[in-house]
C-alpha cells in the first residue's frame, strides 16, 4: 500500500469518527484521552457571479488535457472554465502556478472572473458600505440576556464553521493534545481587551457548509449544538452580535466523502465556488433568524491547500473558496443589505511560501502530518494572530473589542 493510500485511509477514518460522534463541547470529536476538555467560551474582562466581460468574445477554449501526476501544477490562468482538475496529493508544493491572492489579483482575472476583495477589482469597500460598517459597529453594545442594551451586559463574539475554523478559533484539536495559541488563547492574554466580550466557539469538526444548511445531513444537530454552547458559556442567543464565519465544502469532484457521511462538492469551475456561495448565503440566513441582535458577520477564506495528502479541500479549491466569500459580499453590497453587515475578516489564503499582502505564508509544517490540511499548532497560532490583529485594529471592531479608556 502506498504512503498516500495510508494517509487517505487514516484521514477517512478521522472524518468518519468526526461525523459519527458530534462533540458536546468545543473540539470533542475524537480527542485523545489526554486532551483537556474544550472550553466553549472566554470572557474578555444561487445568485451566480457574472464573469468579467471582454472587449472581444473569446473563441471556444479547447479541452486541456490533465497533466500526469509527475508533472508540475498546471497554470490555469488562461482558461475561462474548466472541468474537475487533476489533483496532485502527497507532494510538498510550496506554491501552485496560476494562483494569486484576491487582493493581489485586483482588477485582473482568474479563469474569467475578476479579483479584488470588492466590486470592480477594488480592495477598498465602496464609501456607502464602509459607512454602513461603522454604523453597525456603533450598534454593538453590551446587552442583557433578553437582548436589551445594558451597561452590565455582554457582547458575544461567535465562530461558525468546520474543523479548521474550530481549531484556529479555540486552539484545541484532535490532532494534538496541548492547547495551541488559537484566537481564544491570544484574546484572553490581550491586556486591553474589553472584559464584556464573551468569545464562544461554535465551529465544529466535520460540519462543512453544505451539511449545516436546511436539508443538510447535520442541519438538525449542528444549530442546537451551537445554542447549547452559548448556554454553557452563560450567554443567550439575544446577546450574539458578531460572528466570524469560515467554512467550505468537502471532497470537490469526488464521488464519495467520509464514507458517505458528507456530500462531495462540485469539482468544476466556477461551479465549486458558486455552489459554496449559495450554501454560505443559507448559513447567513440561518444566523439572521437565530440571532436577532446580530450586527456584524466577518468572513475568512481557507488557508493554503497545496500540501494536502487527502482530497478534502486541496488546491485550487482552497484558493477558489475566496471567490465564494467575495461574491457573497458583493451580492449584499449590490442589494444594500446592511443588517447584519457582512464583510471581510482576515484574508488567510497565501500561495504557500509566497507572502500575501498581509504577510502570511504557509509552510509544510503549518499543517498536521496526518493530512497536511488541518492546521498544526504553528498554523493555529498564525490564524489566531491574524484574527487578534483584525479585531484589535479594524475600525469596524476596535470600538467594541478593545476596552474603552
Amino acid at each position: 500500500m502506498t504512503r498516500l493510500a495510508v494517509h487517505t485511509l487514516l484521514f477517512t477514518a478521522f472524518l468518519l469518527a468526526a461525523c459519527a460522534s458530534p462533540p458536546s463541547q468545543g473540539e470533542g470529536t475524537g480527542v485523545r484521552a489526554t486532551a483537556t476538555p474544550l472550553p466553549t467560551s472566554t470572557t474578555a474582562p444561487i445568485p451566480t457571479a457574472t464573469p468579467v466581460p471582454t472587449a472581444v468574445a473569446p473563441s471556444p477554449t479547447p479541452a486541456v488535457p490533465a497533466p500526469a501526476p509527475s508533472e508540475p501544477s498546471p497554470n490555469l490562468s488562461h482558461i475561462t472554465t474548466r472541468p474537475k482538475p487533476t489533483i496532485r496529493l502527497g507532494s510538498s508544493n510550496t506554491s501552485v502556478a496560476g494562483l494569486i491572492s484576491l487582493p493581489e489579483l485586483g482588477a485582473g482575472t482568474y479563469l474569467g472572473f475578476q479579483g479584488g476583495l470588492y466590486p470592480g477589482g477594488s480592495n477598498e469597500p465602496p464609501p456607502e458600505w464602509e459607512a454602513a460598517g461603522l454604523a453597525a459597529a456603533a450598534e454593538v453594545v453590551p446587552r442583557d440576556a433578553n437582548g436589551d442594551p445594558n451597561p452590565d451586559g455582554k457582547i458575544v463574539l461567535l465562530s461558525i464553521g468546520m474543523s479548521n475554523a474550530s481549531h484556529e478559533w479555540s486552539g484545541r484539536s484532535a490532532y494534538f493534545a496541548d492547547v495551541a495559541e488559537g484566537f481564544m488563547e491570544q484574546a484572553a492574554a490581550y491586556p486591553d481587551r474589553n472584559p464584556q466580550v464573551v468569545i464562544v466557539n461554535g465551529a465544529v469538526p466535520g460540519r462543512a457548509a453544505n451539511s449545516i444548511v436546511p436539508g443538510g445531513v447535520f442541519y438538525d444537530t449542528y444549530w442546537p449544538m451551537v445554542m447549547e454552547r452559548l448556554s454553557q458559556a452563560g450567554v443567550s442567543a439575544a446577546q450574539v452580535q458578531v460572528v466570524w464565519l469560515k467554512n467550505t465544502n468537502p471532497c470537490p469532484g469526488q464521488t464519495i466523502c467520509a464514507g458517505g457521511n458528507l456530500t462531495p462538492a462540485r469539482g468544476d469551475w466556477p461551479g465549486y465556488a458558486q455552489e459554496l456561495q449559495h450554501d454560505l448565503e443559507q448559513i447567513v440566513e440561518e444566523l439572521e433568524a437565530r440571532f436577532p441582535n446580530l450586527k456584524q458577520i466577518f468572513v475568512s477564506p481557507r488557508t493554503y491547500g497545496g500540501y494536502a495528502l487527502a482530497p478534502l479541500n486541496p488546491e485550487p479549491f482552497a484558493f477558489e473558496t475566496g471567490f465564494a466569500f467575495k461574491w457573497l459580499i458583493e451580492e449584499r453590497i449590490k442589494a444594500g443589505r446592511t443588517s447584519p453587515w457582512l464583510d471581510w475578516g482576515p484574508y488567510l489564503w497565501a500561495n504557500g511560501l509566497t507572502p500575501n499582502p498581509q504577510g502570511l505564508t504557509w509552510t509544510y509544517d503549518d499543517f498536521v502530518e496526518e493530512d497536511r490540511t488541518h492546521p498544526s499548532p504553528s498554523g493555529v497560532a498564525k490564524v489566531g494572530g491574524a484574527l487578534l490583529d483584525f479585531f484589535t485594529s479594524s475600525p469596524y471592531t476596535r470600538s467594541w473589542f478593545v476596552a474603552r479608556p
